[in-house]
C-alpha cells in the first residue's frame, strides 16, 4: 500500500516546489493549483518533475511572486492540500529591506484608556490575539497586518495587568506564543501580561547617591546570585532567596550576633553587585521554587524579570516591583547594579518564543542547514540580522530606563556580532556615560566571521568594552578546570610565572611585556574566580591537601592582594573572601543551595581575610595610581626583580613615586638595592600608614607605599 501525502516549499517569490510521496498520475500534474487566502484557485506552469524511487519532486511557475501575509496552498485533487512553507523568503533579495521595521513599538504601548499590540511576524499569514487566555471567557482579537510585516491590534479600555497571548499562523500550523518584547508574564511564562510602566516609576532610583565613577577601573564588581546570598538556613533572613531578602538589614547569623545578608555584604565596599541572570530562565518551576535550583543561563524571556526572585510569587507586578526596590536601595546606599545578560543562546529554541512566531529568523545556521552552536548550548541567536538586532537593543535599553541598573555582563559575548555590541553601548552611553559593559570575550565557535565577533582578540576595534581576561586567571590562580586542577599559578605555587604576573599587574596592556592581552588596562577584568568552574578555595585544598587553615587563607590573601592592586578592573565572586567552596563541584549551574549558598558561618574564621579585603578596597579607592584606565607612558613606570617570584613596580604619579612590591614565595625576601624607604600603605595584610625601610618582604604578600 502506497501512502500519498505532499510537502510544498517556496524556493524563490514565484517559484514553488512540491514534493509528491506515492505514485503520481498525469492527471495529478494538471489538477495541481495553488489556492491563496482560502478561496482563490489558480494555475500554475510545471518547469521540472524528478521521479525519486516513491519521491516525486515538481517545480512549479507562479504567474506572480508570493505575498507575505497570505495562506497559501497547493491543492492535488488525488493527494488534498498541504500549506506552503514560505521560510524560504527569509533569504531572498530585500527581505531586509522590505521587512525591517524601522520603529521602537513593538510589544505592548499601555495608556489608561487604550492598549496597542504589536508583533512582527512577516511570514505569517493570521495571528489573534488572545486576552485572558486562561479564564473562562477569553477574548479572541484578529489582528491587522501592516507594513515591514507587522502586525497590529488598539484595544480600548484599561487593560493594566491583563494577560494575553498570541496565536501565529506560519505555514498553515497554529502556535500560541508569549510576545517576545513583553516586560510581565505569570507564573512560569504561561502568559504575557500588559504592565503600566508607570506604577513601576513610582519606585525612586537613588541615582544622585551614586559616587562618580570616572573611568571603569573606578569600580570593583562583587559577582553573586540572588538566590545564593541569602539562602543559609541559618540566619533569621524572611525571604530567603529572593530580591527583598537581600535588603533585610539587622539580621545575623543563627545564634550569633554575626550580621548576615545586606549588613554584611554592602560592608566590604565593593561599587557594583554583578548579579547572575535575573531575567525570565525556563529551569525553575515558579509554582514550586524551593523544588529546583539553576544560575539562569536557559534564558526564555529576555524582557520579563524571573518570578522565583519575587515575594508574592502570584502578582505579575510583583518582581518588577520588587526587583525595582532592591535597584533603588542598592543606589540610596551608593551600590550599583549590573546584570548578566544571555542575549547569545535560548533555552530549547525548538519551543521558543521566538521560533513560534517567526520560524526559521532568529537562529543562526551552518551553511548546510543545522543549527550553528558555539553556545554548546544547543543553538545561537543570530545578533546580526536586522530584527534580532532590533529586540536585543530594544530590550537591553528598557532595563535600563526602567531599572536603572549600572552595567551589563555579557555571557558568551563573543556570539554577538561586533555591530549590535556597538549600537547597545551607543544607545546605552548616551543615557549613562557611566554605564559599565563587559563580558565573555571567548572566540566560541559560532557560524560568524572572525572579524564580525566580539572576543577578545579584536580588542583594538571595541574601546567601548571590557573583557574577562582568562590570561590574568591562569597566569595567577594556574589550572582552572579539573583536567588541570593541580597545575598551580601564580598565588598557588608558581612563581616562575612572574614575568607574566608583572604583565597582568600592569593591565595586560603593553606588547612589550608578557600576558599581553588587551589595548588598555579599563579593558581587564581581572579575576581569579567566578561562578564558572571550581573555587579557588577548592584549588588550593587540592594542592595543599596538608596546609593548615591559616596557611590557605594566606594564599586567599595574596590573591585578593593582587586583584586589588593590579591595574584594570578588579573581579570578585561572591565568598572568595572567605573560602568559599563548592566541594569540588566544577559546574554548579543546577546543584542547588547546598553547593553554591554564601555560608554565612565561615565568617568569623576568616575574619582576617575579610578585614583584609575591606582594606585593599580602601586603599585602591584612595589612591588613584592603582586604577589608572589607560596605558601610562613607559617612562611613568620601570620594574624591578629582586629574584624569582618577587619584584617592585615604581610608578611615577604626579610629584611622587609609588611602589607596588610582590612576592610570591612562600617565605620572607631580604631586599638588598639600595635603601627603599617611604610610607607604608599596605602591609601585606592590613592598611597603615607610617615610615617605613625596605628590607624584608613577608611571604604570599602584596606591599603598597610611597617612596621619599
Amino acid at each position: 500500500m502506497h501512502l500519498k501525502f505532499m510537502k510544498a516549499i517556496l524556493v524563490k517569490p514565484n517559484q514553488i516546489r512540491v514534493l509528491v510521496y506515492g505514485p503520481l498520475i498525469n492527471h495529478d500534474r494538471e489538477s495541481a493549483r495553488l489556492r491563496v487566502q482560502f478561496s482563490i484557485l489558480e494555475t500554475m506552469t510545471l518547469l521540472e518533475e524528478i521521479p525519486q524511487a516513491n519521491l516525486t519532486s515538481l517545480l512549479f511557475q507562479l504567474h506572480e511572486p508570493i505575498t507575505l501575509g497570505n495562506a497559501y496552498e497547493i491543492v492535488i485533487e488525488s493527494f488534498g492540500s498541504v500549506p506552503v512553507d514560505v521560510s524560504e523568503a527569509l533569504h531572498f533579495d530585500h527581505f531586509h529591506r522590505d521587512y525591517t521595521y524601522p520603529d521602537d513599538d513593538l510589544g505592548v504601548t499601555y495608556e489608561d484608556f487604550q492598549t496597542t499590540f504589536k508583533l512582527w511576524a512577516p511570514l505569517a499569514s493570521a495571528v489573534v490575539l488572545t486576552l485572558n487566555p486562561t479564564s473562562d471567557s477569553p477574548q479572541y482579537i484578529a489582528m491587522k497586518r501592516g507594513d515591514f510585516g507587522v502586525y497590529e491590534t488598539t484595544v480600548l479600555g484599561d487593560l493594566d495587568g491583563l494577560a494575553y497571548t498570541y496565536d501565529v499562523t506560519n505555514h498553515g500550523v497554529t502556535r500560541t506564543t508569549l510576545d517576545p518584547y513583553a516586560i510581565g508574564s505569570t507564573l512560569n511564562s504561561e502568559a504575557s501580561v500588559v504592565i503600566n510602566p508607570s506604577r513601576i516609576h513610582t519606585i525612586p532610583h537613588h541615582d544622585e547617591k551614586l559616587p562618580p565613577l570616572t573611568h571603569p577601573t573606578d569600580a570593583i564588581i562583587y559577582e553573586a546570585h540572588v538566590r545564593d546570598v541569602t539562602s543559609d538556613p541559618h540566619t533569621n533572613i524572611v525571604h530567603k532567596g529572593r530580591f527583598l531578602g537581600f535588603l533585610e538589614r539587622g539580621k545575623t547569623l543563627q545564634g550569633t550576633s554575626q550580621p548576615v545578608g545586606w549588613d554584611y555584604f554592602t560592608s566590604l565596599g565593593f561599587t557594583h553587585l554583578q548579579l547572575l541572570p535575573v531575567n525570565d530562565y525556563r529551569s525553575v518551576n515558579e509554582h514550586q521554587t524551593d523544588h529546583a535550583y539553576n544560575w539562569g543561563y536557559d534564558p526564555y524571556q529576555y524582557g520579563v524579570i524571573e518570578g522565583s526572585y519575587a515575594s508574592d510569587l502570584h502578582d505579575p507586578y510583583s518582581r518588577l516591583l520588587d526587583f525595582k526596590t532592591f535597584v533603588s536601595q542598592c543606589h540610596q546606599a551608593g551600590l550599583r547594579v549590573n546584570l548578566d545578560v544571555v542575549y547569545n543562546h535560548v533555552f530549547e529554541f525548538q519551543y521558543s518564543v521566538f521560533e513560534k512566531v517567526v520560524p526559521g529568523y532568529y537562529f543562526r545556521k551552518r551553511p548546510d542547514g543545522t543549527m550553528s552552536n558555539g553556545s554548546f548550548c544547543g543553538n545561537d541567536v543570530a545578533s546580526e540580522k536586522p530584527m534580532v538586532r532590533h529586540l536585543i537593543v530594544h530590550l537591553a535599553l528598557y532595563w535600563v530606563k526602567m531599572f536603572h541598573i549600572d552595567g551589563y555582563r555579557f555571557d558568551l559575548m563573543g556570539i554577538i556580532d561586533q555591530t549590535t555590541m556597538q549600537k547597545i553601548s551607543d544607545a546605552i552611553h548616551a543615557l549613562r556615560p557611566d554605564f559599565m559593559m563587559y563580558g565573555e570575550g571567548w572566540n566560541m565557535p559560532t557560524e560568524l566571521p572572525f572579524d564580525a565577533k566580539t572576543i577578545t582578540e579584536r580588542h583594538a576595534a571595541l574601546p567601548s568594552l571590557s573583557f574577562f581576561n582568562d590570561t590574568f586567571r591562569n597566569v595567577f590562580k594556574g589550572g582552572n578546570f579539573e583536567n588541570d586542577i593541580l597545575v598551580p599559578g601564580f598565588t598557588t605555587g608558581n612563581p616562575s610565572l612572574m614575568h607574566e604576573a608583572i604583565g597582568g599587574m600592569l593591565g595586560s596592556a603593553y606588547p612589550h611585556l608578557d600576558g599581553y592581552k588587551v589595548s588598555q588596562p579599563y579593558q581587564s577584568i581581572n579575576y581569579v574566580e567566578c561562578h564558572d568552574n571550581g573555587t579557588f578555595y577548592d584549588k588550593v585544598i587540592r594542592l595543599y591537601p596538608h596546609a593548615s587553615e591559616v596557611e590557605l587563607q594566606a594564599y586567599i590573601r595574596f590573591s585578593i592582594s593582587v586583584i586589588l592592586t593590579a591595574q584594570g578592573i578588579p573581579f570578585l565572586h561572591m565568598g572568595q573572601e572567605v573560602g568559599g567552596t563548592k566541594m569540588g563541584d566544577h559546574n554548579s549551574y543546577k546543584s542547588g543551595d547546598a553547593v553554591n549558598q554564601f555560608r554565612f558561618e565561615r565568617i568569623q574564621s576568616y575574619t582576617p581575610v575579610i578585614a583584609t579585603l575591606k582594606d585593599l578596597i580602601s586603599l585602591r579607592k584612595a589612591f588613584p595610581v592603582l586604577r589608572q584606565p589607560h596605558c601610562l607612558p613607559t617612562h611613568n613606570f620601570h620594574i624591578d626583580v629582586i629574584q624569582e617570584g618577587t619584584f617592585m613596580i615604581h610608578y611615577r604619579w604626579e610629584i611622587d613615586t609609588f611602589t607596588v612590591v610582590v612576592n610570591a614565595q612562600n617565605h620572607s625576601v631580604t631586599y638588598q638595592g639600595n635603601p627603599l624607604q617611604g610610607q607604608l600603605y599596605f602591609d601585606g595584610q592590613k592598611r597603615v600608614d607610617q615610615a617605613f625601610s625596605l628590607k624584608d618582604i613577608p611571604p604570599l604578600s602584596v606591599l603598597f607605599l610611597r617612596q621619599t
